[in-house]
């Protein structure tokens, strides 16, 4: 089996199975935490934005905008509207066309994606019973090779 290491070019969107910016759902972005916390770094430069325009006293929050962001970028991802929708649309276009950081983003990877998790998921699938029969077979194919060669001595 081969893994996704293994193709030139391969981008985020087909390593994590995952739809084009336009289709993704919030659950979708849930289950792949590297883009979990780009959309969450988007939402941190909305909400540092917001109050730099706004220059007031933020509502009693005791978070930082980091916390803020980590917690509420699902709510915020929902309510994207016009122009903003459509620029970080394309920042997630963009993030989801590159090709995956092997040295950090393998381990959010699905497994198949590694060479090491494709070998490991290749034997899973083989299962114990395909191991044994081969086993079972080479010790066939041993005894025979020993009873003929004493046949022949």
């Amino acid at each position: 089996m081969l893994s996704f290491a293994n193709y030139g070019n391969l981008n985020r969107a087909d390593a994590y199975c995952l739809p084009w910016a336009a289709q993704l759902s919030v659950e979708e972005i849930d289950h792949c935490p590297p883009l979990q916390w780009k959309v969450s770094a988007l939402c941190l430069q909305d909400l540092e934005a917001r109050e730099w325009e706004e220059d007031e006293e933020r509502v009693a929050d005791s978070r930082s905008l980091d916390e803020i962001a980590d917690a509420d970028w699902a709510a915020w991802f929902r309510g994207l509207q016009g122009q903003r929708r459509d620029e970080v649309i394309a920042e997630l276009e963009a993030w989801l066309r590159d090709e995956p950081d092997w040295g950090w983003e393998d381990d959010h990877l699905p497994d198949a994606a590694t060479g090491q998790g494709a070998a490991f998921e290749s034997f899973e699938e083989t299962g114990s019973a395909v191991l044994e029969a081969r086993r079972s077979d080479s010790s066939r194919a041993i005894a025979r090779a020993a009873t003929t060669s004493r046949q022949n001595s």
